[in-house]
């Protein structure tokens, strides 16, 4: 085996440990923030085992998010290891230079990306598609008990305390309100009994001894995020023949492709960070929260930017890091 190769498989292995505990901690830390803001938004709060199904369908999202940061945090660390060690110096002295640990990274981070493309292409929203429907289902299976009040899209549900007086149980929607001495949330609907309903402008009014109305359809509408790149697509097509727009759709799609092509960007800048700065994990910092935040600006830009370009900066801006990185190397501050 020749001595640059020895040099890729070395690093290569040095750097499984860092990406794993971060990509576990980063994941496991995100799942629960973006779990507990998914349950906690919604009208009712699924079981615990509807919970854990949540917080493991959001997992392959996280994962297809911040791979690429766990890859830069792992890239980093074992390159500053080497530089602290002394691998860097052996390297320069033998003349293999910095090459063989710059083509691995470029592989290593080419591997992770298609892995990142997976998940944002079709894993990431079937998990979240499949959280969402857990929280959903909690919805509509919840039972109605004194005090509840629920939003269902444009319905409004609610039961009086145990010792109110009056209707037990009231629904209410823009134009008509039901209400009824009992009512339970049952196969996708409202069943109410022994009640009444009438509409808002009394054009109507009527008295009821069972009475059923489905849980509007709009209520569960899939979000973009929960899309597969197939569904996004076709849900672009759609918008454009309705002459609609699609900017904010057409953002997420070519986003999910700009984080697995930043992945390899994110493991060589690892590297030259560690290599070409005397402190370089706040610079990894600053880059992290500055692609974040110009992601955030590219979210709030749709309509007035093409897409396109918006999907591209931070990728553009990461080139230009590493571009401006690779001519400081050798000469650390």
């Amino acid at each position: 085996m020749s001595a640059s190769r020895t040099v890729k498989m070395a690093w290569l292995v040095a750097a499984q440990s860092p990406f794993w505990s971060a990509l576990t901690v980063l994941a496991g830390v995100g799942g629960l923030i973006l779990a507990g803001q998914m349950t906690l938004s919604a009208p009712v709060m699924p079981s615990w085992r509807g919970l854990i199904i949540v917080i493991v369908g959001l997992m392959p999202d996280l994962l297809g998010i911040l791979g690429p940061v766990a890859v830069l945090v792992a890239s980093l660390l074992t390159s500053r290891s080497w530089f602290e060690g002394g691998e860097y110096r052996g390297l320069m002295a033998t003349g293999l230079g910095l090459t063989p640990v710059l083509k691995i990274a470029v592989i290593w981070g080419v591997l992770v990306g298609a892995g990142v493309a997976s998940c944002t292409h079709f894993l990431g929203p079937m998990g979240r598609s499949m959280a969402r429907s857990v929280v959903n289902n909690a919805l509509t299976e919840a039972s109605i008990v004194p005090g509840v009040r629920l939003q269902i899209g444009d319905v409004f549900l609610g039961a009086g305390p145990a010792d109110a007086s009056g209707a037990g149980v009231v629904v209410a929607t823009r134009d008509w309100v039901a209400w009824a001495e009992e009512g339970m949330l049952e196969d996708g609907g409202i069943r109410l009994i022994s009640g009444q309903a009438k509409a808002l402008d009394d054009a109507w009014r009527l008295r009821f001894e069972e009475a059923r109305w489905p849980l509007p359809d709009g209520f569960s509408q899939p979000h973009n995020f929960s899309r597969t790149t197939p569904e996004l697509l076709h849900h672009i097509d759609g918008l454009r023949d309705a002459e609609r727009d699609a900017g904010r759709a057409e953002l997420t799609l070519l986003k999910r492709s700009t984080l697995a092509l930043s992945t390899p960007l994110f493991a060589v800048i690892g590297v030259m960070l560690a290599f070409g700065r005397r402190h370089p994990l706040p610079w990894a910092v600053v880059l992290v929260f500055g692609v974040w935040l110009l992601q955030r600006v590219s979210d709030h830009s749709v309509g007035t930017v093409d897409a396109s370009i918006l999907a591209a900066l931070p990728l553009a801006v990461l080139c230009v890091v590493a571009i401006s990185m690779s001519r400081k190397l050798g000469s650390p501050e």
